[in-house]
């Protein structure tokens, strides 16, 4: 069996690592079949699958996307053929979704001064992310800034879901997310079903899902 890697983040979104690096670490780690999957976008993609072409990678283009269901945040991964990724149509789309996490940064931003008191750069925090801003960007701009707390600490006490700074993402349902990324021929997954809380998974197995992802490490 290939080693395989289906759910990886860059620095296009949350990742730390330029997508080049990351095909880099695959072929460290003998991985043969890598799935980019960046938040909402897919700016990476084409300069991992020139890399990947040095190592005999293969590498899929994909995307993570953010959706809601019951009120509640749910990923969906999309895994794409015959270079549909490429289709401007889809781009314009998840552009709409990247614009809508510039505000959700702000408004974030506003309510860890005002309910916490702790003041961070929103330019500082934009010019980090790249391309897709995305809590780990903040949570990193508040320990540069000197505020003594770890990532973890940040979602667990001020960001996470149930916080009182946290904004939740774009209201695109899970079924509209899932009808967009089919409408562009790709495999759709469902991700990370155990952190979805408010919903069962009955709910999920009664869409048009490929599949859904069995093994998730929170570190991608």
């Amino acid at each position: 069996m290939l080693k395989s890697d289906f759910h990886i983040h860059t620095s296009y979104s949350d990742g730390i690592l330029s997508p080049i690096e990351v095909v880099q670490r695959a072929n460290k780690n003998n991985v043969k079949v890598l799935a980019i999957t960046d938040h909402d976008t897919l700016n990476g993609i084409d300069e991992a699958i020139e890399e990947s072409v040095k190592y005999g990678i293969l590498l899929i283009p994909g995307v993570e996307l953010s959706t809601q269901h019951n009120n509640e945040s749910v990923h969906i991964l999309g895994f794409f053929k015959n270079g549909n990724y490429k289709n401007q149509e889809l781009i314009d789309e998840l552009n709409k979704i990247k614009n809508h996490r510039v505000i959700r940064a702000k408004k974030i931003v506003h309510k860890l001064k005002e309910e916490f008191t702790i003041e961070v750069n929103l330019e500082k925090i934009l010019n980090h992310a790249n391309d897709t801003v995305a809590r780990p960007h903040i949570a990193r701009e508040i320990i540069k800034s000197g505020y003594p707390y770890t990532v973890n600490e940040i979602f667990d006490r001020f960001i996470g879901k149930g916080c009182r700074a946290y904004v939740p993402t774009l209201k695109l349902s899970t079924a509209e997310g899932l009808k967009l990324l089919k409408k562009y021929n790709a495999l759709v997954f469902l991700a990370h079903p155990k952190l979805i809380l408010k919903s069962n998974i009955d709910e999920f197995l009664a869409l048009n899902f490929d599949g859904l992802e069995s093994i998730y490490c929170p570190k991608h």
